[in-house]
């Protein structure tokens, strides 16, 4: 929803998103290949629950944060936003 506050047509917005998840899965599988730019990781969502990981030590407390404080934001901005638009019907 916050993805489809910015675009013109909001119709885009699930290709963007879709996008955006792969850009960013990308960027995060550097660390893993390379061995460099660990900061990189924290960019994909996709390294916050890895199954083998979650299996072995369980949920990380501070992805659920990360990923809980993530979706908020972002529903706030829609929220925001929305309200703020002026639809044509």
């Amino acid at each position: 929803f916050a993805a489809s506050v910015f675009l013109k047509k909001a119709r885009h917005a699930a290709s963007m998103a879709v996008g955006l998840y792969f850009l960013l899965y990308i960027l995060g599988s550097i660390p893993a290949m390379t061995g460099v730019l660990d900061f990189l990781k924290w960019l994909s969502p996709s390294n916050y629950f890895v199954p083998s990981e979650v299996v072995v030590r369980g949920v990380d407390a501070l992805n659920v944060v990360i990923c809980a404080a993530v979706m908020a934001v972002s529903a706030g901005i829609a929220y925001v936003v929305y309200q703020k638009k002026d639809f044509a019907v």
